[in-house]
């Protein structure tokens, strides 16, 4: 949710400050808390390698992993080309929240 709050912010300060003007500083802290979430995905892998819950946890940390830290740049990166991957990268994000919701809640339910 945070990130969503982050990018609409971002938006609307480029809008109200004009484009060159706010540049890059507008999405910076949707961008730094977006490399920290690739960076936590990292250690949910790890450690759910580590602890054996089984193969759908591992995949889905493993998709995690991908999602964060590569699809997430590799598609924002292409959206200052074309608008439409901007749109799959806001798509791409709630995928990784639906992913990260999932593992959880099915967790939640492995465990009673």
């Amino acid at each position: 949710m945070a990130q969503i709050f982050l990018a609409g912010l971002g938006a609307f300060r480029l809008q109200d400050q004009g484009l060159a003007a706010a540049g890059d500083s507008a999405f910076a802290p949707h961008r730094a808390l977006g490399f920290s979430m690739a960076g936590i995905a990292l250690v949910i892998l790890v450690l759910a390698v580590i602890a054996r819950p089984g193969a759908r946890a591992i995949a889905g940390s493993a998709a995690l992993v991908l999602l964060t830290s590569l699809m997430q740049s590799l598609l924002a990166g292409f959206a200052e080309d074309h608008v439409v991957f901007g749109a799959l990268h806001a798509l791409d994000g709630l995928l990784i929240l639906s992913i990260a919701a999932y593992l959880y809640f099915w967790s939640r339910r492995r465990e009673s």
